[in-house]
């Protein structure tokens, strides 16, 4: 494998373990957020259901934004892609935090 290759398979796993390392961060994130309501909030049942809802809204918000996006170019790096690809993760991010909250409230 030449130079160029090896390089972009390191970015490739590189991409990976930083995605996976957010996902970790968010559900120990959430793990404390719901030891906090655990311990001085009684959430009931249906307060979990509407923290599940909320957050597949922002999961689909997140999903249904990014489709159809007509500004994409070969460099990917134009200002409307850029903010496309951080609203995306956030609005993603934000959902996939409300889930975990949901499951361990």
């Amino acid at each position: 494998m030449d130079e160029k290759h090896e390089k972009k398979t390191k970015e490739v796993l590189f991409s990976y373990f930083k995605a996976l390392g957010i996902v970790l961060g968010l559900i120990l994130g959430s793990l404390l957020v719901s030891y906090f309501f655990n311990k001085n909030l009684k959430i009931d049942i249906e307060k979990t259901i509407i923290i599940r809802l909320i957050s597949a809204v922002f999961i689909a918000i997140a999903l249904f934004g990014r489709l159809g996006w007509n500004i994409q170019t070969w460099s990917g790096t134009t200002s409307p892609e850029k903010l496309n690809n951080n609203i995306y993760k956030c609005l993603y991010g934000i959902g996939f935090f409300l889930l975990a909250l949901s499951v361990f409230l």
